[in-house]
């Protein structure tokens, strides 16, 4: 709870900094501007932040999208923080990236030629769902099936509710069944 208050308070002159060009009266404060912008080959940006994660969204070149990153780098610098080398990386909305357990990415929809931003289910969540899934229905456990089962839901309940938006019908169709299959066999002795 303290980490993300702390967060807010330290990446107040980041908001202030990516927030100021689409104030009224800003570079980027109206469609006329942003237009007029991309015209230049400047970028337009958003920047989508939550705690301390956040990500930075360009309409423009990948040279733009760099230099920007150098700009942000500059307004964190004085903070005495700095970009993760591991999470920060510039790719295209095609490649896709990770952000809060998500999977962003731009990809044609089936049968037509319009692209959307899909949100999928990153791989790290669904590991994490497989671990605590085996670590509620291992085979030497001794709770009644009962708790392990209301233990399970209420697992299955949170993490359906986090990633309700998500396109993620090939990765959700058999997770419950199979919970509910590993908590069977768990109880009767084999696996």
């Amino acid at each position: 709870m303290l980490s993300p208050l702390l967060a807010n308070i330290a990446l107040g002159p980041l908001d202030e900094h990516a927030h100021g060009p689409w104030r009224p009266g800003g570079v980027m404060g109206n469609p006329v501007s942003r237009a007029f912008r991309r015209r230049r080959g400047m970028p337009n940006w958003r920047i989508v932040r939550y705690a301390g994660d956040f990500v930075v969204l360009v309409f423009g070149s990948r040279d733009g999208a760099k230099a920007l990153r150098e700009e942000i780098a500059g307004v964190l610098g004085p903070l005495g923080l700095r970009f993760s080398e591991a999470k920060t990386r510039v790719v295209h909305m095609s490649e896709g990236f990770d952000f809060l357990g998500f999977r962003l990415q731009w990809k044609r929809k089936r049968g037509t030629d319009k692209w959307y931003v899909y949100p999928f289910i990153a791989d790290r969540p669904i590991r994490s769902l497989k671990d605590k899934i085996r670590a509620q229905t291992h085979r030497l456990s001794q709770r009644p099936p009962r708790d392990v089962l209301r233990r399970l839901n209420r697992i299955m309940r949170g993490w359906s509710n986090y990633f309700r938006y998500a396109v993620a019908k090939s990765t959700t169709q058999g997770r419950g069944r199979r919970a509910a299959d590993d908590a069977g066999r768990a109880w009767q002795g084999g696996r």
